[in-house]
């Protein structure tokens, strides 16, 4: 991808789905989903409808994907996937920069804030996801996932939450109806993303706020920017969670 012709991102992608269903017990425990690599984003990508997955402002556009058939002797064919990829931009209500000078008269100037979005519905069962690509005019690039579809239900006896067996059929799961519990159960999302900002010759350089004590002045103490220039991928991990 590159903006201003400036090379800024080699590949973007959702690289797994892991959806563990928190249920033991016998018809549940194997519930282990790996959405995108057992069962494809791309191949289950659904096709857009105007006005309502994307804005009637909104360009579709067809994919091409490499269908694998369970014969070996069959060679792979191309695959078209029509309009399952919508692209659109949006006013997101915030400005993108402004200033308001009121010792000038009350002088104001500004600029409303424009998104771009790239959109893909897959629908993976009883779920369909809503992967957006967002390129920002500030320079950030985000990933908005959003959910929605139906959940898996499961059979139980209570009707109610007062039932005697009500205690028991939802230890793992909430009654969302007469006999029917949505079993709990997370969805992890995986994305990667391989930058090349200006090509291959850069570095990645690490910021980090770091207290400096000064003399001669009323001020104790100020904060500095410690930037540090990191040679490894591993070196740029954040937030880890203590082992």
């Amino acid at each position: 991808m590159t903006y201003d012709g400036r090379s800024v991102l080699y590949q973007g992608s959702l690289a797994e789905v892991f959806v563990p269903y928190q249920d033991p017990t016998t018809n549940w425990y194997y519930r282990t989903f790996m959405d995108a690599g057992e069962f494809g984003f791309g191949a289950l990508s659904s096709p857009l409808k105007l006005g309502l997955d994307v804005p009637e402002n909104a360009v579709l556009l067809d994919g091409l994907i490499s269908a694998a058939l369970p014969d070996p002797t069959v060679p792979v064919v191309p695959l078209p996937l029509p309009a399952v990829v919508g692209v659109f931009e949006r006013v997101t209500g915030n400005p993108i920069w402004r200033h308001y000078e009121f010792l000038a008269n009350g002088l104001y100037e500004g600029r409303a804030e424009v998104e771009l979005v790239v959109r893909m519905i897959s629908q993976v069962g009883n779920y369909d996801y809503l992967i957006d690509w967002v390129f920002t005019q500030h320079g950030a690039i985000r990933v908005d996932v959003g959910l929605t579809g139906i959940d898996i239900p499961k059979g139980v006896r209570s009707t109610t939450l007062h039932d005697p067996t009500a205690a028991a059929d939802t230890a793992f799961g909430t009654l969302v109806a007469p006999q029917i519990v949505a079993p709990f159960h997370s969805h992890f999302f995986n994305f990667r993303l391989e930058v090349d900002v200006d090509g291959r010759n850069n570095s990645f350089v690490l910021g980090r706020l770091k207290t400096l004590n000064v003399q001669g002045s009323p001020r104790k103490s100020v904060w500095v920017l410690d930037e540090e220039v990191l040679a490894r991928e591993k070196d740029a991990r954040l937030d880890e969670p203590d082992v």
